[in-house]
């Protein structure tokens, strides 16, 4: 039927001859033979798309019915089917659901059924008013579909198991979907538990997939619902006890999928990298409270890896896009007006710790930091040396006391300090501070 609404045209790279429609989904062309290789073009109405819509016609065939006869009648070419293109509302409700809990509900309609392909990105339906069905406290859904894809509906509540999981279509959607009560998902009174963890080296801003199989069916579907922060870390939150698989995805990386989870309570599983890029910056030296252009530079071990940088803190921004290779962050950072320094940081896509920034206070602000240093058995060590060094390279020194303890009175805050201690007997593992006032109980245990 929609044949009877469509454009049908040729081309020939000069002249386009329109069709004249005959009957319906029929078009006739009066062609010259003159050996000319045209090309057919199909458009329209809205909402429809023609497979295939551009089909090459030969007219040195002298073939008068070439369209209707087609390739098995000895013609050139296949027939081309609409296919409808309008997204569609889909229509439902979810049982055992209280007016209390009605606020906190999610509902999302996604094509979700393979990892990483046929994909679309769930999004979020509608929640319509409470209406009681069978004598529970019910409530209704609006979703809309995308054309050409299959689609699952899966509700989202704190403590509340659905027993359907998902909604799941077997085929796309080409018209209104109204979902009848009785097929009604149900939501069940149990608590629900987080899966949470961290993509190691993938940064922020890396796809984190969630596959299981609902309740009661036998298709898995993928909940692709999102990315990790600026530390690497993800979450999928108030999940029914189940059996669960995850996956991250970015580009130039390779990561090792987690065995499959078995849901019971709330667990945190990481995800390790296989990537081989490595992405190692310079040393960036504090800058100074009036602000303004900054630069560092990351260094790769592939010229081949991609990469870009993330502001962490809204008082930076990143002047600098995409790099492949080596290449320089380009940043400027606000200027600080009140006393005390700080310290912000930048996100580089592919390394999973991000690079400190530090800027220098308006007016200097200083801290007091102490601590004590032991020996293996406990007891405090006397004169050993206790040094804290800045990132330019500016260092104090103090000597521990008979107790072992050391204290320095005077160390600028807002910025970051490595902390050594030197002993002839004694080996101990340097610390790293970010010092934004007094701090005490820097300890170290000595390792002979």
């Amino acid at each position: 039927p929609a044949g009877k609404c469509a454009q049908y045209f040729l081309f020939n790279g000069s002249v386009t001859r329109v069709g004249l429609l005959v009957s319906q989904g029929v078009y006739e062309f009066n062609l010259p033979s003159d050996n000319t290789l045209y090309r057919a073009t199909i458009t329209g109405p809205a909402g429809i798309v023609w497979n295939p819509s551009i089909i090459p016609l030969n007219t040195s065939r002298g073939l008068l019915d070439e369209l209707m006869n087609g390739p098995a009648a000895g013609g050139q070419n296949n027939v081309a089917n609409a296919e409808n293109q309008t997204p569609r509302p889909v229509k439902g409700f979810i049982k055992n659901i209280m007016s209390s809990e009605q606020t906190n509900l999610s509902v999302k309609i996604g094509s979700t059924r393979m990892l990483g392909q046929n994909s679309l990105d769930a999004e979020s339906c509608m929640i319509g008013p409470a209406s009681p069905i069978d004598s529970l406290p019910s409530v209704s859904y609006q979703c809309t579909s995308q054309p050409g894809v299959l689609h699952d509906i899966v509700p989202n509540l704190f403590n509340k198991r659905f027993v359907a999981g998902a909604l799941s279509f077997s085929s796309p959607i080409t018209m209104a979907e109204n979902q009848l009560a009785s097929q009604a998902l149900v939501g069940s009174n149990e608590s629900t538990f987080d899966l949470t963890g961290r993509v190691l080296g993938g940064g922020a801003g890396t796809r984190v997939e969630m596959a299981y199989t609902p309740t009661g069916s036998t298709q898995q579907i993928v909940q692709r619902t999102t990315t990790t922060d600026s530390l690497g870390s993800y979450a999928f939150r108030n999940l029914a006890p189940n059996t669960y698989q995850v996956r991250a995805i970015r580009e130039s990386f390779t990561f090792t999928d987690p065995p499959s989870i078995n849901l019971q309570s709330s667990v945190a599983v990481d995800i390790p990298t296989e990537s081989l890029c490595v992405y190692t910056p310079t040393n960036l030296s504090t800058i100074p409270a009036s602000g303004g252009v900054n630069e560092f530079r990351i260094t790769t071990n592939d010229q081949t890896c991609r990469w870009s940088s993330t502001r962490v803190d809204d008082w930076i921004t990143i002047n600098s896009g995409e790099i492949v290779g080596d290449g320089n962050v380009l940043f400027t950072a606000a200027p600080k007006t009140t006393p005390g320094g700080r310290i912000g940081a930048i996100s580089i896509s592919g390394r999973a710790d991000p690079v400190y920034v530090q800027q220098a206070s308006a007016t200097p602000t200083f801290g007091v930091v102490s601590g004590r240093v032991a020996t293996s058995d406990g007891r405090g060590l006397r004169n050993a040396v206790v040094t804290i060094i800045d990132s330019n390279g500016a260092r104090q020194t103090a000597t521990t006391s008979s107790f072992g303890l050391f204290t320095f009175n005077a160390v600028e805050t807002g910025q970051v300090y490595t902390v050594t201690v030197s002993s002839k007997r004694f080996r101990f593992t340097p610390r790293v501070l970010q010092i934004t006032g007094n701090l005490s109980n820097v300890d170290f245990v000595g390792l002979e």
